[in-house]
């Protein structure tokens, strides 16, 4: 473990905001704090794995490491149509499909990310390149390798790294590996920048790597959302090594050049659900029907209207001088 300053102020001084084990994965019974910088309001998790042993503290079926078993995938998309249609109602009084219904209730969002025949992309970890999650295949790098021959991933993982060059994907292992004359139309981290150890050294590459009328695409769980204001202890421990709010990437923006050119939060209601069964302050909402899920989603997404949304996206672009 280590102990380390503000990645952002570089400051000592901080306070203790939570305390918690690896609810999520399981992997560990040890307890994390998650901290607050006293003079620039960056949460982080302190002290924390090193980057030697963080891998110790991935499960080894790791969604977003796995290869895409197209049965499966089927499957999910099958659940994620009836959950989110009216056909959901019908199937939700048999008890194991109503559980799966109920953790696929989803916040539907249109992709940013429109590529064009020889731009150059990046994805800052990208697992095995198979899903982008939340836009699914269609939003994944393996997809985009069919429409531009131009297409980078960074993975430090070795089974995903092997999995994206077996799909012909240019992989770094680590940022500092790309050429710094290497420059992208669209370079995207997808729910990875809560991960890494020093998110300050990312918002230098991607104000080094973006091109002039480039894009960079970030979401990010969004501490400052609800489910968070509810319980600040309700975090993916150890491996989400910062926690921020908006403030917080505003702050490394302009410390690098860069400005927020767009900015939305969202909320899934099965994240509740899925909270009932590891953490006890949300044991309500194991009580919830599908019905009551949905109606649920509905008011999540009248909170996303004022920041308050579980996740975050942001789209930066370089500052024009």
């Amino acid at each position: 473990m280590e102990t380390v300053v503000c990645n952002f102020c570089k400051s000592s001084n901080y306070k203790i905001v939570a305390t918690q084990t690896d609810i999520v994965h399981s992997t560990t019974n040890n307890f994390f704090n998650i901290v607050e910088c006293e003079d620039c309001g960056l949460n982080f998790t302190n002290p924390r794995p090193s980057i030697n042993e963080i891998h110790k503290f991935y499960p080894k079926n790791y969604d977003f490491f796995k290869k895409n078993n197209l049965i499966l995938s089927l499957i999910r998309n099958l659940i994620s149509y009836l959950a989110n249609s009216y056909w959901g109602y019908f199937f939700s009084y048999i008890p194991f499909i109503n559980t799966r219904l109920k953790s696929r209730i989803l916040h539907k969002s249109k992709n940013p990310i429109l590529l064009n025949k020889d731009q150059y992309f990046l994805d800052i970890g990208a697992g095995s390149g198979e899903t982008s999650y939340w836009w699914g295949y269609k939003g994944s790098v393996k997809y985009y390798s069919k429409i531009s021959k131009n297409i980078f991933a960074v993975e430090p993982d070795l089974i995903a790294q092997n999995k994206l060059n077996k799909n012909n994907i240019k992989v770094f292992k680590v940022i500092e590996d790309i050429p710094d004359n290497l420059t992208f139309h669209f370079i995207r981290m997808n729910w990875s920048l809560e991960h890494v150890h020093n998110p300050e050294k990312y918002f230098k590459f991607l104000s080094d790597h973006l091109d002039t009328q480039g894009k960079a695409i970030i979401t990010i769980p969004n501490y400052s959302g609800l489910i968070y204001l509810m319980d600040k202890t309700h975090v993916e421990l150890p491996i989400h090594l910062f926690h921020f709010k908006i403030k917080d990437i505003e702050n490394f923006s302009n410390k690098f050049n860069l400005l927020i050119s767009k900015y939305e939060t969202f909320s899934f209601a099965s994240m509740y659900y899925s909270a009932s069964y590891i953490n006890d302050n949300f044991k309500d909402f194991k009580k919830y029907s599908l019905i009551d899920l949905k109606l649920f989603q509905k008011n999540l997404k009248e909170l996303d209207k004022f920041n308050l949304g579980n996740d975050m996206m942001i789209e930066l672009r370089k500052k024009i001088f």
